[in-house]
């Protein structure tokens, strides 16, 4: 029987490159001598790829099913003739390594930034947003986000919160004069422009008329429910309308204390 085991050895170093599972090697395979039998070793061939695998050498070892990532797995290698499937939760998901279920990655909440992004095996690590930074959306990826330091044209509408970044506004007349101030000082810069001067003569009314206005259109503004809004929003669309021009005629009339206000409030800059 010398014969054949060399014949089997010689059939599994053919072999040498797949994984077997038993072998079916016939005897035309090897010189055998006349008069033998036909050997009943036989080979079967190597393990189906993506079907089923053996991790182990060997003739009688049967091949092995491979895995299927399903439901909330998703496969992160491929099955192959001698290595099965590996599965890991899917995009958004992590492993619990007590339950050994997947869960779904932990949003940060509002005003929270994310320290450590989720992995398949480890849930989202969440922060709060230190001094200067905000986040405005519920995330399981993005950090907090610098608060926006409003340009050198610009004045800060409204401040940065935890939640919400800076609102900054251009300073220029555009269309409409009083959309470069915030609602409180539009408000405020409307009352003090109808209040009565010493002469009993509207500080508005002589604004106008320093802004070109003649008496007859300064009749129509008398009539609108708010007289000072009305001249202010009908000269701010003019072309020739900016805030220097504004300024420089109410200081004519003796009201610096209006153009100050006019003027953008100083922003705070972080120090370097």
């Amino acid at each position: 029987m010398g014969w054949a085991v060399a014949c089997f050895n010689a059939a599994i170093d053919a072999a040498d490159a797949h994984r077997v599972a038993v072998i079916n090697y016939y005897q035309e395979a090897c010189c055998l001598s006349e008069g033998t039998e036909r050997s009943r070793y036989y080979y079967q061939g190597a393990c189906s790829l993506s079907e089923t695998f053996s991790e182990n050498y060997s003739p009688t070892e049967t091949c092995r099913p491979c895995t299927q990532c399903k439901g909330l797995l998703r496969m992160k290698a491929p099955c192959t003739e001698s290595a099965d499937a590996i599965c890991v939760c899917d995009y958004n998901y992590y492993m619990d390594k007590v339950t050994g279920d997947c869960q779904a990655c932990t949003l940060c909440p509002f005003g929270h930034g994310v320290w450590t992004e989720c992995t398949e095996d480890m849930d989202t690590v969440c922060e709060p947003c230190p001094e200067g930074t905000y986040s405005d959306q519920e995330s399981s990826m993005d950090p907090c986000l610098p608060c926006t330091i409003c340009e050198d044209e610009e004045y800060e509408a409204e401040s940065c919160t935890l939640t919400s970044d800076s609102l900054c506004k251009v300073v220029k007349v555009d269309g409409n004069l009083f959309t470069i101030l915030p609602p409180h000082k539009q408000e405020e810069v409307e009352t003090l422009l109808a209040e009565k001067s010493v002469e009993e003569d509207m500080d508005w009314c002589s604004l106008a008329g320093l802004l070109g206005y003649q008496e007859e259109h300064i009749d129509t503004f008398r009539q609108e429910e708010h007289p000072v809004k009305a001249l202010l929003s009908d000269w701010g669309s003019k072309d020739c309308a900016t805030l220097d021009a504004l300024c420089t005629a109410l200081r004519k009339i003796k009201r610096d204390d209006i153009a100050e206000r006019l003027s953008p409030e100083p922003t705070a800059t972080s120090a370097v």
